[in-house]
């Protein structure tokens, strides 16, 4: 059977080869996600055993991956299409100048503000991971491994002495800020910056003494200089946190974020959909004619709802209508909309089912059967 099958594939031509791999992957990704919840957490084959929920991250990896260069690929399709729309300057041409600009600017403010993230979140986790280095430092120092316990405690001196450094350099995320937007921001920086420097001197010293009782002796444990060590720590933690916010916060990748946001997206997403709306209204009543009862009850409920919303029609007609129109929306509307949710909720299942099972027509199955 499968020679067969292999035979007809090879016959049918590259196309088949593209049809029957994408079929076999959705299918293959949907009866993974349908079992997973409709079979029993454990399955038993025998001695073996089959946890689906146990391979639930790596699928949900690879959906990622497959998303990820579905979004290249439409990058990539926007280049190709509105660049040579551009470099051809055909009609329309500064629309997709624009549209490249935009897509250019954006793209790069956002990978910098990326790459700024991902230095502090770098920076805060080697810091998050002191307390427990600390803490095997101690298993070190009580199971009498003198000569790790020593190597652990000079690691985490040299560690700390960069910080300190660091706090005194200037543009880095332990600097204390030079330019800051506001008396709030500068006195918080400044804030934050001496209690970061004076937790880190105190952490020092006090893996000095450390670093000096384990040298004179290994087997005795100091557990109120660990545990003022320890607290130490988790103060840097919390006023490094505090420090880097507002360096993120002040950042030009993070102003510029908020200023293509602010300045461009929120107002043309805003004008946008007015537009729609006005559209929306002046086609309305271009078309709608009361030529049966029917349309006559759906005017007349308009025309309620419309009027009880407004100030207006308390004020000039009834004080009755926002009653009536809350009576409109809680029974008669909210049902026609339950009913049009469930006949939505419906379609959206069988449409799955197809997707799911490739019935769909699909451009790659153009021309398979002439």
């Amino acid at each position: 059977m499968f020679v067969s099958l292999w035979n007809y594939i090879n016959s049918r031509g590259p196309r088949t080869w593209k049809r029957w791999l994408t079929v076999s992957c959705t299918f293959i990704a949907g009866a993974f996600f349908f079992l997973e919840y409709m079979l029993p957490e454990t399955i038993s084959f025998g001695p073996a055993k089959i946890r689906l929920s146990d391979q639930h991250e790596n699928v949900a990896n690879a959906l990622i991956l497959i998303g990820a260069m579905a979004v290249g690929l439409g990058i990539i399709n926007l280049l190709r299409v509105h660049g040579l729309t551009v470099l051809r300057a055909r009609k329309g041409w500064i629309n997709s100048l624009a549209l490249l600009a935009g897509l250019g600017v954006s793209l790069g403010i956002e990978c910098g503000d990326f790459l700024l993230n991902e230095r502090r979140s770098s920076l805060l986790e080697s810091v998050a991971q002191l307390p427990d280095f600390l803490k095997i430092i101690r298993s070190d120092q009580e199971s009498s491994s003198s000569k790790e316990a020593e190597k652990k405690i000079i690691a985490l001196q040299n560690y700390l002495h960069g910080m300190e450094l660091m706090t005194l350099e200037n543009d880095n995320l332990l600097s204390l800020p030079e330019d800051t937007r506001g008396d709030k921001d500068k006195a918080s920086a400044e804030a934050a910056w001496q209690n970061l420097r004076g937790s880190i001197s105190r952490a020092s010293l006090r893996n000095e003494s450390l670093l000096k009782e384990t040298s004179i002796d290994i087997t005795k444990v100091n557990d109120e200089l660990y545990t003022l060590l320890d607290a130490d720590l988790l103060e840097i933690r919390a006023n490094l946190y505090d420090l880097s916010e507002i360096h993120y916060r002040r950042s030009s990748w993070k102003r510029s974020s908020e200023f293509i946001f602010a300045a461009f997206f929120t107002p043309l997403g805003a004008a946008m959909f007015s537009l729609l709306a006005f559209y929306v209204a002046t086609a309305a009543y271009r078309t709608f004619r009361i030529r049966s009862m029917e349309a006559g009850l759906m005017m007349l409920a308009s025309v309620v709802v419309m009027l009880g919303q407004i100030p207006h029609g308390v004020m000039y007609i009834s004080s009755d209508l926002p009653q009536l129109r809350l009576w409109l929306m809680e029974n008669i509307n909210a049902p026609a909309f339950r009913a049009i949710y469930f006949g939505s909720a419906i379609a959206t299942l069988a449409m799955a089912i197809r997707m799911w099972l490739s019935l769909e027509n699909s451009p790659l199955s153009e021309g398979e059967e002439s």
